[in-house]
């Protein structure tokens, strides 16, 4: 036994022991999140048809992580599994290393295996090996209803030759899984040559309906024999059932949970054999040695989280994830760069960002309409747009382009900022970093009239002024007189949307002219999201506001597309968003355009939003729930020293004060802030109606990790609002619900 072997078996027992065990039978995935491979979102034309089709072959892939990840079972599930051929032939006894005999041996670090999930079962004591493949059924080709001899006799059909190339293909990529699948074994093998080792071909896309079609070549040697079949996962196998029900008792599985129970864990207990594909050939009766499984078991783990020769073991926690894929975020990481020697279109809905958006505010690509809002020459620059959808990011860019090309000559640049916190924000931060000297004033109803702020404004000796407002319940009469205060100023206000609580369409009429009359002499720019209005009984005032945009403005500009959240978190925001736009009273063009559906901007994957329904108020429960996820968040923080936060429902305070976490922030508080992940303490239910932009302002505050808290009121349960459950019915691809 060398060293090196030594050094990997004590790096896998370490990583069993820090990051493998749960209380409850779920998977451990490793790792958290799906790993990034394809994250452009293109166009849906021709010139990226190659494109399109490798993300579609890569959204195949999460769509077999996520049926594993909702598995009732004590896995380990080895996301992009690979081994070079060092790692080899420390499992391979038998292998000599020779660097003249051997090609592999110069090259020792280059990949020689690789499979898309190694599923380590301690349970059943066995490993299981799928690679996914992107086929789809051949333009419903073959008649599910015939019989297989009607398939062969059908000579019109079978002398189409495209057809028939289309069948080998689709059995040569079977075959070329097998190939992969075989490393994987021969590795295993090495390890353990007892090992109990099940593989497995999924085809997410491809309807089990037509399973017939990799047996009906014309070739009989590219055709599947019965035994090769069996091996294949088909889309049926991946459909999920409707959403359990609100007293967690329900008992229907998901269609994979089945699949798993049969072709898994009954056959691995009731033979104990083990076989080349999904069903044992041999009667044979194996030796089980608990040792070799953990020896097996533990290679495996330090194999997948080692590069080359180093081995990282915080790849396998939760943290790792949420600070690489927060860093992607973050930065507008959204499009892969092209690799030297790799021909890759240009995605044309994304660009390089101008250098001081890289060097200031740290974002390295923008959307095409960010950038046409960037370079926009009207004197009234208003931007509707969604959570997420770099409103912020612009403004900071435009406010940094002015300053440091001296465009504003002597008048002095005043931002507004509507956060009720006292942390820094994007603008103090991309300032900072561009050496720019600014001064900072408080904006509240008790200490700061508007006659006040205006004094403070005229006698500061600084051109850059940040006015934080924050009045938790500002009134817009009040903010329209604040902002005479700024009338000569080159002005900018971000989340104008906090100021229209208690607003009619008469006081919103006055505001928009007043900024209409001030942009005559001196440049402004407005940010803003209606539906993140935060409207305590209905929605009426949505539409005013959208009439009043429509009708004083004679353009805006629209922003659409998420960038800041994950793809899960973008995907439920959208769905949430959408709910609350049809709560209108009035449904119109108008509504559609003033506030636009939330599209994401990309296939940046990230966990899952956990989601906790408490059926019935109770303390006790709210305690335990929030203690778990702090606890959970806590070790993050220590791991990775990146900034968690508790957001809460004002209903909630006292509760929240008895817990105590590290950061706490009431929703009205949370306007233009984020981080990397949440715990939202939310009661989405108020005198019989829906908040859902409360829910909406909440998920959109966390860019990759998001655990929401839903409570009922006092004397309520939560089997009383059934919206609840069509909500949930339409975010369960993108949230893990569970029931209290």
């Amino acid at each position: 036994m060398t060293e090196q072997w030594k050094k990997y078996m004590n790096n896998g027992e370490e990583i069993y022991q820090k990051y493998c065990f749960s209380n409850t039978a779920q998977p451990i995935m490793f790792p958290r999140a799906p790993i990034q491979t394809y994250i452009d979102l293109y166009p849906d034309t021709a010139v990226f048809r190659d494109e399109i089709q490798r993300q579609t072959d890569y959204e195949a892939e999460v769509k077999v992580y996520r049926a594993l990840e909702k598995l009732s079972e004590n896995l380990i599930v080895l996301h992009n599994f690979k081994f070079n051929h060092h790692q080899y032939c420390l499992c391979d006894t038998e292998h000599k290393r020779d660097k003249k005999k051997c090609n592999k041996c110069r090259n020792q670090f280059n990949t020689e295996g690789e499979c898309d999930f190694l599923v380590i079962c301690p349970d059943l004591n066995c490993f299981v090996i799928i690679e996914v493949k992107n086929m789809t059924p051949i333009d419903n080709y073959l008649d599910p209803l015939q019989t297989a001899e009607d398939y062969k006799t059908d000579e019109l059909s079978l002398d189409d030759l495209d057809i028939e190339r289309k069948l080998q293909a689709l059995v040569k990529t079977f075959r070329k899984s097998t190939t992969q699948r075989q490393k994987i074994k021969s590795l295993i093998k090495c390890i353990d040559g007892n090992a109990r080792i099940l593989q497995f071909t999924a085809f997410p896309n491809f309807s089990k309906q037509f399973r017939k079609q990799f047996q009906f070549s014309k070739n009989e040697e590219v055709r599947l024999c019965d035994g090769e079949l069996s091996t294949v996962i088909f889309q049926e196998d991946f459909r999920d059932p409707e959403i359990p029900s609100s007293n967690g008792n329900d008992t229907q599985t998901s269609k994979f949970q089945d699949w798993w129970t049969r072709n898994i864990a009954v056959q691995m207990k009731s033979t104990g054999t083990a076989s080349d594909e999904s069903k044992p050939t041999s009667s044979t009766e194996l030796e089980y040695n608990p040792e070799s499984f953990r020896i097996a078991r533990n290679m495996l783990l330090a194999i997948w989280a080692t590069e080359k020769n180093d081995c990282d073991q915080s790849k396998c926690s939760l943290g790792h994830s949420i600070q690489e894929i927060n860093k992607q975020l973050e930065h507008g990481l959204i499009t892969l760069e092209t690799k030297d020697g790799k021909h890759r279109e240009r995605n044309f809905n994304v660009t390089k960002a101008p250098d001081i958006f890289k060097e200031y505010v740290g974002v390295e690509y923008l959307t095409t309409e960010q950038l046409k809002v960037f370079n926009s020459e009207e004197n009234l620059t208003w931007i509707n747009g969604p959570a997420g959808a770099g409103k912020t990011v612009i403004l900071c860019g435009i406010l940094l382009q002015l300053v440091l090309n001296k465009q504003h000559g002597d008048s002095k640049v005043v931002v507004f900022q509507m956060a009720a916190r006292e942390e820094t924000s994007l603008f103090e931060r991309a300032m900072v970093k561009a050496g720019l000297q600014f001064g900072m004033i408080k904006s509240d109803a008790r200490t700061s009239s508007p006659e006040r702020l205006k004094d403070s404004i005229s006698r500061s000796q600084d051109k850059i002024l940040l006015v934080r407002v924050i009045d938790n319940l500002l009134l817009i009469q009040l903010f329209a007189e604040k902002l005479n205060a700024a009338k000569d100023c080159y002005l900018f206000v971000d989340d104008l949307q906090r100021v229209l609580q208690f607003s009619t369409e008469e006081t919103f009429r006055d505001l928009v002219e007043k900024l209409k009359t001030f942009s005559i002499n001196k440049r402004i720019w407005i940010g803003c999201d209606l539906v993140q209005a935060y409207h305590m009984l209905d929605y009426k005032p949505h539409m005013k506001e959208a009439r009043v945009i429509s009708q004083n403005l004679e353009q805006w500009n629209t922003l659409s597309v998420n960038l800041r959240n994950t793809f899960e978190l973008s995907n439920t925001l959208s769905v949430i968003r959408e709910l609350c736009v049809q709560s209108c009273v009035e449904r119109s063009e108008i509504i559609d355009t003033v506030m636009p559906k939330q599209i994401s901007g990309h296939f940046i994957h990230g966990p899952k939003i956990e989601l906790h329904i408490v059926s019935k108020y109770d303390e006790t429960i709210i305690r335990r729930i929030v203690k778990q996820e702090q606890e959970k968040l806590d070790r993050l923080d220590t791991m990775t020293n990146f900034e968690t936060c508790l957001l809460y429902d004002p209903a909630f305070c006292e509760l929240v004060h008895e817990i105590n976490p590290k950061r706490k922030v009431t929703i009205e508080e949370i306007y233009s802030y984020e981080w990397p992940a949440v715990i939202a303490l939310l009661s989405i239910w108020k005198h019989g109606q829906w908040e859902l932009p409360q829910l909406y302002l909440a998920i959109s505050r966390a860019r990759v990790y998001s655990s929401v808290i839903i409570i009922a009121p006092k004397g309520d349960k939560v089997e009383d609002f059934k919206k609840l459950q069509d909500l949930l019915r339409k975010l369960k691809e993108f949230v893990n619900i569970s029931y209290h």
